[in-house]
């Protein structure tokens, strides 16, 4: 349901009649903008900025590295408010206000001289992109789509790699270039022009908000298609009292400790290594353009097979980049690492984006997404932290890496033993 007043200025149902084709396409297309965007404000950026924001301002990388466990905390509380404002109020709303803040903290933080206010910036921006840009994002897709929700996931994951393809090289020339306060202005610019204009004038909540149907199948009754809503829907209540509800968490948070401290603290591992800052940047971007022709590809396999077999696949891969990142000693590692990270990584991302739905239906799916996410962010942001403390502890990260690891194959099992909800 949309709020009165969300078509204004939006140019959705003038083009959704010219166009020929489904509209959800275009959803899908400006969706993965705003995840592109978003790669600006993740983890991964963070640890492109570490080694020199430690060098210069004296902190240290378990101090750096817990401002991401603020911005988790502080997901804990918007996530679920954003679910819910997705599910009845407006996700073109939703994702403006969210990108908006997160790039005006970005840009902050290129001036920031004190660790309090470094906090208050990046746990802010963490928690309006993860919080509730990127839940109503997870959540926008899920709603216009049901049989094809799998390729039009993958349309917004070849998003997300071209921006972990483009990100990181931008960020870690302009730092080389013009030091790390610049780098975190550019981020910031860069997310506000390419995710405010187009989320503001395209997006719209669900198809019937532009007089179509979910897929774009035509009414049943005329034999054209198939039903628009194949899915047996839950409410948010029904869904987090199956034990379903819990053990996807449980295995999703569990590999989410792993995945977000491997991400901020790759390139710091790499850079310990004596390998140069640039080279082992460019295992994000190596991973960014895996993604780009892996995407259709996990879609079309997200169509086709339980997103259960896809996380089992992608958290083996997982642990294939776990091997390959702790026997990393020269520039040419770079390449496999950021393959199997971009498959891996990128596998698990798209599962994350669809399995609550395919489980539980798309008319409550940003409530429930809203619901799981914290809890999920809480376990990035522990990840990132225990990191940066093993690495200030032992002067290395093998015996974290080695942890994370297992890590995975728990999660592994867990996911295992998952089956689909039942109503009693």
């Amino acid at each position: 349901m949309s709020i009165k007043g969300d078509s204004k200025f939006s140019l959705s149902k003038p083009l959704a009649r010219r166009l020929p084709f489904f509209y959800g396409w275009v959803i899908a297309i400006v969706a993965g903008l705003v995840s592109l965007a978003g790669v600006a404000e993740s983890p991964a950026m963070l640890g492109i900025f570490i080694t020199d924001m430690s060098a210069e301002l004296g902190w240290s990388r378990t101090e750096i590295s817990g401002a991401v466990l603020l911005g988790t905390a502080l997901v804990f509380i918007a996530a679920p408010v954003s679910g819910k404002l997705t599910d009845v109020w407006s996700p073109r709303y939703v994702i403006c206000i969210g990108a908006s803040i997160t790039a005006i903290c970005l840009m902050a933080i290129g001036s920031v001289t004190s660790i309090f206010f470094f906090y208050i910036l990046l746990s802010i921006s963490y928690a309006m992109n993860a919080g509730i840009a990127r839940v109503a994002v997870n959540a926008l897709v899920a709603k216009w789509f049901v049989s094809s929700r799998g390729k039009a996931t993958g349309v917004v994951s070849m998003f997300l790699g071209l921006g972990f393809l483009i990100m990181p090289i931008i960020a870690a020339t302009v730092t080389d270039e013009f030091g790390w306060r610049v780098g975190w202005r550019v981020l910031g610019a860069l997310t506000l022009v390419l995710a405010v204009p187009v989320s503001f004038f395209l997006l719209r909540s669900v198809p019937e908000d532009v007089n179509q149907k979910v897929d774009g199948y035509k009414n049943s009754k005329t034999g054209v298609g198939p039903p628009a809503d194949l899915e047996q829907q839950w409410s948010t209540k029904e869904a987090i009292r199956t034990p379903t509800f819990w053990m996807l968490l449980i295995s999703l948070s569990t590999i989410a400790v792993a995945i977000l401290g491997f991400a901020v603290h790759l390139v710091p591992h790499l850079e310990d290594r004596g390998i140069d800052t640039k080279i082992a940047a460019l295992s994000f971007s190596v991973a960014g353009a895996i993604m780009l022709p892996a995407s259709p590809a996990w879609g079309w396999f997200l169509d086709r097979f339980p997103a259960r077999l896809g996380f089992l696949v992608s958290a083996l891969v997982v642990v294939i980049f776990t091997l390959l990142t702790l026997l990393a000693h020269s520039a040419f590692m770079v390449i496999p690492i950021g393959i199997s990270m971009g498959i891996g990584f990128g596998g698990f991302g798209m599962v994350q984006r669809v399995i609550y739905a395919n489980y539980f239906g798309r008319q409550s799916a940003g409530t429930v997404l809203g619901m799981a996410v914290p809890l999920m962010a809480i376990a990035q942001g522990f990840g990132t932290v225990v990191a940066g403390a093993a690495f200030d502890i032992f002067g290395d990260y093998i015996a974290i890496f080695s942890l994370f690891a297992v890590l995975v194959v728990i999660s592994i099992g867990v996911m295992y033993k998952v089956s689909p909800p039942t109503r009693v």
